[in-house]
């Protein structure tokens, strides 16, 4: 009896006693059975040689734990279930993984691209905001090596680091991503799904990253740099197209669209004697 039990509990044994006990259940999927959803789903990517997707996805679950460990009893992110026990979840890395594998061997890399933007589009949820940003930034990785689409999709990760790093609070990273973005979007008709163009985006972002770089600028004393910046954001807002109030508050009211406090302004040039200055940001407007 004791022999019996000992044959059950062995792994090959469990999969014979289900396969034999259980009518049409093979012994692959007596496996499935015993198996883990998370481990069914490894097996399954190595049978089918895709060892990248396979350590990406246990890459994956393991940063989770580390996070889950780093943050300890009572988190938010400790209440959570694991990735490995969220089989939608799993779902959607085993299609998408996969298929950005396959594409990557056969060197279409827009499609690599294009199932990691699924990925980033899918993980939407604040909880899983980590794993958005990591596959935002693979996407940006792949798009550098796309040479079929004029750039747009290198246009389009640029944009979408740039929002990452805003979020993040790296205004100067963000600045830099935004820049690439709108250099890269000038002259062209590529628009997003609401039918917005990329350039119209590119312009608000900058505007909007110039704007809080001066802003930070400003809470440092630094005067001079601050305006610097804000002339920029000013040509950006001139020049795009995307949003008329702000193209008409330029013209009408230049220092409260500049700084948005047009007497601490007057305040802070008086006081630096910075009266040429004044005059030429009125000239440049």
């Amino acid at each position: 009896m004791l022999q019996k039990i000992h044959l059950i509990k062995d792994k090959d044994g469990i999969d014979d006693y289900l396969a034999t006990n259980i009518k049409g259940l093979s012994k692959q999927e007596a496996a499935a059975n015993r198996n883990s959803y998370k481990k069914n789903i490894c097996i399954d990517m190595l049978r089918q040689g895709y060892h990248k997707s396979f350590s990406e996805l246990f890459a994956l679950i393991e940063k989770w734990n580390a996070l889950r460990e780093a943050a300890g009893p009572g988190s938010a992110i400790w209440q959570q279930k694991s990735l490995e026990e969220q089989p939608d979840k799993l779902d959607q890395l085993y299609h998408f993984l996969t298929r950005a594998e396959a594409a990557h061997r056969a060197g279409h890399y827009e499609e690599v691209y294009d199932n990691q933007l699924n990925l980033a589009y899918y993980f939407n949820d604040p909880e899983d905001k980590w794993l958005s940003n990591y596959f935002y930034e693979e996407c940006f990785n792949t798009a550098k090596l796309i040479t079929t689409d004029i750039r747009k999709r290198e246009a389009q990760a640029h944009a979408n680091m740039g929002l990452i790093k805003e979020e993040q609070g790296h205004v100067l990273n963000a600045a830099e991503y935004y820049e690439t973005f709108y250099h890269l979007t000038v002259g062209s008709t590529w628009k997003d799904v609401t039918g917005r163009t990329y350039n119209s985006l590119a312009s608000e972002y900058l505007w909007r990253i110039y704007t809080l770089l001066a802003d930070k600028m400003l809470e440092n004393n630094e005067h001079q740099q601050a305006i610097k910046t804000l002339k920029k954001a000013l040509k950006i807002a001139k020049n795009g197209s995307h949003n008329q109030e702000v193209k008409s508050l330029t013209k009408t009211q230049p220092t409260d669209f500049l700084l948005g406090k047009s007497l601490l302004v007057w305040q802070i040039l008086s006081a630096a004697s910075c009266w040429v200055t004044t005059f030429s940001l009125y000239m440049f407007i």
